[in-house]
């Protein structure tokens, strides 16, 4: 049980290095500076891990809530659209490609592909129906609950359990990122747009940093709440 369980978590942190690596890798081809590369989050600095891989800096946080790529905000701002519109986009099609690697080598490559599409015009409609209010609170579950089901399917069937978490986790990180929102990759996108399209006016930036606190914070509260009913229904 605690190997599956450990595995489940493991997936899970690498579907987010995934998309997160895109991001990084397409900032350095457009030459834009990597600050850090975030597993978890950096609440106390006293308990945070520092250490750098071939220049690269790694901060490591015992509150393993997340994980995340800092590139230099400025640059980011001041680069135009193309540049940052490239960066923000890759993660969403590496989590996409990641997801269609996976159903591939699952089902082979035709049925794998079928198989994406499928899943990812259901992850889709998932989004619609939480964001029309459609889908009852009751049914939404944390990253402990999402475990908590992977180790059940996993129990099932080891392997396709385990590929079809990787696979539904790969497509919803790239639905949701997309997001027209503060402190997501499609709301980062419209806010440089609108900055570019403005003659880069100050009040744009104020924008996105005022949103992307308050949705960030919503998010994280969001994340503790859930994570302590998945616990409560747990026991």
């Amino acid at each position: 049980m605690l190997v599956i369980v450990a595995t489940a978590v493991i997936s899970l942190y690498l579907v987010l290095f995934v998309h997160e690596f895109f991001h990084g890798w397409a900032a350095i081809r457009q030459g834009l500076k990597i600050e850090a590369f975030v597993f978890g989050l950096p609440l106390v600095k006293r308990l945070t891990f520092k250490t750098q891989i071939r220049g690269v800096p790694f901060i490591f946080s015992p509150f393993i809530i997340g994980l995340g790529v800092k590139i230099e905000d400025e640059a980011l701002w001041e680069a135009g659209f193309r540049k940052p519109a490239v960066v923000l986009l890759y993660g969403p099609a590496g989590s996409l490609i990641f997801g269609t690697m996976i159903a591939m080598l699952v089902s082979g490559p035709s049925l794998g592909i079928e198989q994406s599409r499928e899943l990812l015009l259901g992850s889709v409609e998932a989004v619609k129906l939480v964001l029309v209010g459609q889908v009852s609170p009751e049914y939404a579950v944390g990253p402990a609950g999402f475990i908590q089901l992977t180790t059940w399917g996993m129990k099932a069937d080891f392997g396709m359990g385990l590929a079809l978490m990787i696979m539904l986790l790969n497509f919803a990180v790239a639905v949701v990122s997309l997001l027209p929102l503060p402190g997501l990759d499609g709301g980062k996108l419209m806010f440089i747009f609108a900055y570019a399209l403005t003659g880069k006016q100050p009040i744009v930036r104020k924008i996105a940093y005022k949103g992307q606190l308050v949705i960030g914070s919503i998010l994280i509260i969001g994340v503790l709440l859930l994570t302590i009913k998945d616990f409560a229904n747990m026991f």
